[in-house]
């Protein structure tokens, strides 16, 4: 999934007035802590994630785990928003899919060298 195709899909499903610069900012906090805090990358190695209309850049999670990063954004819009019971039940729904990818990753590779794990 890229950025562009993040936001367009939100955007589609939760009408806002926030900009994609915005949007980008929100995407970028989850992009980071899969590189920290999965990935296991000093911070310095993080590269955020900016809106550039003529560059898109492809988040780090692929599909079918990459649904975190439409999950935080909507989150983060109804945070935004003040809607705070529509931002707790989006939250349940990110934390949900957010473990599912964690989970996975710590099965299928060691995340301290970023390896696959060997089959024993």
């Amino acid at each position: 999934m890229t950025v562009h195709q993040c936001i367009a899909f939100v955007d589609g499903i939760e009408p806002n007035a926030y900009t994609n610069e915005q949007k980008a900012a929100w995407l970028s906090e989850c992009e980071g802590q899969v590189h920290t805090d999965v990935f296991l990358l000093h911070p310095n190695e993080f590269q955020p994630v900016e809106y550039d209309p003529d560059e898109d850049r492809t988040l780090a999670v692929r599909p079918p785990h990459d649904k975190i990063y439409p999950r935080y954004l909507q989150a983060m819009i109804h945070y935004a928003n003040g809607e705070y019971d529509r931002y707790a039940a989006s939250m349940q729904v990110f934390n949900a899919a957010w473990g599912e990818f964690v989970r996975w990753f710590s099965r299928t590779y060691s995340p301290a060298d970023g390896d696959p794990k060997e089959e024993s």
